[in-house]
């Protein structure tokens, strides 16, 4: 008897013990949809999602970083990012988007930027099929910070839409003084620039290979042409460089195999040694009047 009673001691201690332990999942795990797509975000850097993508909040508090596309972003095709989005009641500005954000996703084929992004990081969209990238505002385009060739969706597409036009015939804005490092970089359907008066530098790798111009005049106002702004421009034929230029960098010009006129002001301070490299162009050297 005493040994029955024993065995129903365990087997009671053993029922109580599965009843309450019958709820508990492994860690990491929870019966919670939501409570696992945060700790998902939060792994990946993200404090919340919107249409598949991930945001992390800025150091400021009113800002937010577009950090990578989540939840089920194997099939998004279209990045329309937003000015701003808005979480737990509040509106944030989209300033930034990080380094690989969409790196090899292998859907995205068009994505938006909007005028509030003033940097996108390194390789944002290396990997990508995309076919275009779409545009609102030509001045904050070329004041976005891009950290290489493909932190430009434009670059990685080959094709610039201002609005919803592909972008050919470039007209850039008189307030611009500034067109930053790859801001047109590989843009190959891109046929003419007419550059403001006003405009002081091109940036480094600006128009890089941007085999479709045939025709450049720099205005007067221009001072510094940087390494490799127009190398392998392979179209061009004429480069007029306006009264005040200052500095032509490293390749600047380099490869542009058709090139056949250059004219330039006598009094330029620095012109790097390749800068232009694989040119056989007659070059005129303008006395300019002061």
């Amino acid at each position: 008897m005493k040994l029955i009673n024993t065995l129903i001691a365990m087997l009671t201690a053993i029922s109580v013990g599965f009843s309450a332990t019958a709820d508990v999942l492994p860690p990491g795990q929870t019966t919670d949809a939501s409570i696992r797509r945060a700790a998902k975000l939060a792994e990946l850097g993200c404090d919340f999602e919107r249409d598949m993508i991930g945001y992390a909040i800025n150091a400021d508090g009113s800002s937010v970083t577009v950090k990578c596309a989540v939840l089920g972003s194997m099939s998004l095709q279209r990045a329309l990012l937003p000015a701003t989005v808005t979480y737990e009641e509040k509106s944030y500005t989209v300033t930034e988007i990080a380094p690989e954000a969409f790196r090899n996703l292998s859907t995205l084929s068009i994505v938006a930027i909007p005028a509030t992004v003033t940097r996108i990081g390194k390789d944002a969209f290396r990997g990508c099929p995309l076919q275009a990238a779409r545009i609102s505002d030509l001045r904050a385009w070329c004041a976005i910070i891009f950290d290489n060739y493909t932190a430009n969706p434009a670059s990685v597409a080959g094709c610039l839409m201002l609005g919803d036009e592909p972008l050919t015939d470039l007209v850039l804005p008189d307030s611009i003084t500034k067109i930053n490092n790859h801001a047109f970089d590989g843009l190959t359907s891109l046929r003419s620039v007419v550059f403001p008066e006003g405009l002081r530098t091109i940036g480094r790798s600006a128009f890089f290979g941007c085999t479709g111009l045939t025709e450049l005049r720099l205005p007067d106002s221009i001072i510094t042409i940087d390494r490799c702004a127009f190398e392998r421009c392979s179209g061009l034929t004429s480069v007029y460089i306006g009264d005040n230029a200052q500095f032509i960098g490293f390749g600047a010009f380099r490869d542009c195999s058709d090139l056949r006129s250059i004219s330039m002001p006598k009094g330029i301070r620095t012109i790097r040694h390749d800068a232009f490299d694989g040119v056989k162009a007659k070059t005129e050297r303008r006395k300019v009047k002061k």
